[in-house]
């Protein structure tokens, strides 16, 4: 299985990112975990430029990013809507996965109308779901 370098937590649930961390870790899939603990700080991350082993700025670009619909603040909708405006080089190839508990249809047809989600899942987030993204999108 590939390692990633860097997925993203977008969700305003410390006891959720931190359970999501955990196994993120425990599972060895990747290099680098960052958490967002909503869309305006997850944009923020996305758009900063950081130092990368060549000495330049660089944006970080996770190669995952699992994003909450509900949130406090920049929820899901509003992040995705955000990230649609961003330019190629700060959007990268991000693989975004949504994470939800809602079952409502409207909020499901919603979702899929963004090109940028690859599929919505629901929550908890599993070891099982999260290598079977892995192995179907890395």
């Amino acid at each position: 299985m590939k390692k990633l370098n860097q997925i993203l937590l977008i969700d305003d649930n410390k006891a959720t990112s931190y359970f999501n961390r955990i196994i993120i870790e425990e599972m060895s899939i990747c290099e680098k975990v960052n958490i967002s603990c909503d869309g305006e700080e997850g944009i923020e991350y996305i758009t900063s430029k950081e130092d990368s082993f060549k000495q330049e700025l660089i944006y970080p670009c996770p190669d995952l990013i699992l994003l909450d619909i509900n949130m406090h603040g920049m929820n899901g909708f509003d992040f995705l809507q955000a990230y649609q405006n961003l330019e190629p080089e700060q959007r990268g190839d991000s693989v975004i996965i949504v994470l939800t508990s809602s079952q409502l249809e409207k909020e499901k047809k919603k979702i899929a109308s963004y090109k940028d989600v690859k599929e919505f899942v629901n929550k908890p987030l599993t070891e099982e779901v999260l290598l079977a993204l892995i192995k179907k999108y890395f």
